[in-house]
């Protein structure tokens, strides 16, 4: 049995938390979407053809989700059993997730950030309006995710740790 550190095994059972947690995502996310596409639909909101291309676009949201959830999940039984391109897999889907994150955060706040003049001169919680609240939101939710990911990023990518799944996967058995 290999010689696994702590800092591998939390490592480990937190890959397999993001695959999780991105798991049920993929899939109330895409149910919830396709709901509110339906609600658009019924209010007469959507033609046909937007209809459709927004249904499309939910279900390809959804199946790239799910695919991230199952590398990340990949990734963690392979940080957890310590082979060697674990490591390699769990510092791409860690990359990936800042830049999806990234993605679609910027692109919604971006438009306007209010918040930002409004907290200099009025700093009034109670005057807060349903927009400010949610670009706050957002920007939190991205950096606290930013940041969980971002953590990733930091501890594959140090020396001991790199060290660590070299040495095992030197060590893996080949078929002749």
């Amino acid at each position: 049995m290999k010689n696994r550190s702590l800092g591998v095994m939390i490592a480990g059972v937190l890959c397999l938390l993001s695959g999780a947690m991105m798991l049920g995502d993929a899939f109330h996310s895409t149910r919830k979407t396709h709901r509110a596409i339906e609600n658009m639909k019924a209010e007469r909101v959507l033609d046909e053809a937007g209809y459709q291309r927004l249904l499309h676009e939910n279900q390809l949201v959804g199946l790239a989700v799910l695919a991230a959830s199952e590398a990340w999940l990949i990734a963690g039984f392979g940080v957890l059993f310590q082979l060697g391109w674990s490591r390699l897999l769990a510092l791409i889907c860690a990359g990936i997730s800042v830049l999806w994150e990234l993605g679609w955060t910027v692109p919604i706040v971006t438009h306007d950030i209010p918040f930002l003049g409004y907290l200099v001169t009025n700093f009034s919680v109670k005057e807060f309006s349903y927009e400010l609240r949610r670009d706050l939101y957002i920007w939190l939710r991205s950096a606290l995710i930013i940041g969980w990911y971002g953590l990733f990023l930091w501890y594959f990518t140090r020396s001991s740790v790199k060290a660590k799944f070299q040495k095992y996967a030197r060590h893996t058995p080949t078929t002749s």
